[in-house]
């Protein structure tokens, strides 16, 4: 988790925020990786999480 959130400048802690949010029960490499990348869009268009 850690070498993904350092590589899309994530912190961990929101990539796993996201699954759980979605009802996502195990998370494999190229869904997280999903993840940080989806965070890393919505800073880019100024969306904020509450």
């Amino acid at each position: 988790m850690k070498p993904i959130a350092a590589a899309h400048g994530v912190p961990a802690h929101e990539i796993l925020r996201k699954p759980g949010e979605a009802g996502y029960v195990g998370g494999q490499e190229d869904m997280i990786n999903d993840v940080a990348r989806q965070l890393v869009a919505e800073r880019e268009r100024g969306a904020t999480h509450i």
